[in-house]
């Protein structure tokens, strides 16, 4: 699209980075040279999660400041839980963290954001969500990878895509809950 594109590449070796630079070199492509692999990979996964309620709110047309309550709490609980799962403390802030989740959650070309929309529109049923993020929820409760109760925002999508019926009724449990934290 002739547009300029940022990415964070996870390499031990300054070398291999070199050659990774070489290889997009007169492109639009801008790579950044980051050692958390484990962090990032974390945060590109767990992005698609939040983007849902990123959709979710676009569509109930709860406004920017949500958005923004949005974006800051879901950086917030990224950050813990990669900090849970050992990664550097800089890595939420990075391309593989906030770049990644604001393009992701923000974008109408997302495949989360649009699904978002589509659950708080009624035009999805629980049998037919699918996707990157919903994969990642399923995975979190079969392997019990972390609890989820300790991140309530990652707990409110999760809770509306089992019970997208009840999403209203999610959300406004959340915002209550909001005002006793």
């Amino acid at each position: 699209m002739g547009r300029h594109a940022f990415a964070d590449v996870a390499l031990i070796d300054p070398a291999d980075f070199v050659t990774v630079r070489r290889l997009f070199q007169g492109s639009r492509l801008i790579c950044m040279q980051v050692s958390d692999m484990h962090g990032g990979s974390w945060y590109v996964i767990l992005k698609n999660v939040y983007a849902i309620v990123f959709g979710v709110s676009d569509e109930l047309k709860l406004g920017d400041n949500m958005r923004g309550h949005l974006m800051v709490t879901a950086l917030a609980e990224l950050s813990a839980i990669g900090k849970y799962f050992g990664a550097e403390t800089a890595t939420p802030y990075s391309y593989a963290g906030l770049g990644d989740l604001t393009s992701t959650a923000t974008s109408e070309n997302s495949h989360h954001h649009e699904l978002g929309r589509k659950l708080a529109s009624g035009q999805c049923v629980k049998e037919n969500i699918t996707g990157e993020g919903i994969h990642t929820l399923k995975m979190i409760e079969k392997y019990q990878l972390f609890n989820r109760q300790e991140y309530p925002l990652f707990q409110l999508v999760n809770d509306i895509v089992c019970a997208p019926d009840e999403l209203v009724k999610r959300l406004e449990t959340y915002f209550e809950q909001l005002k006793t934290w």
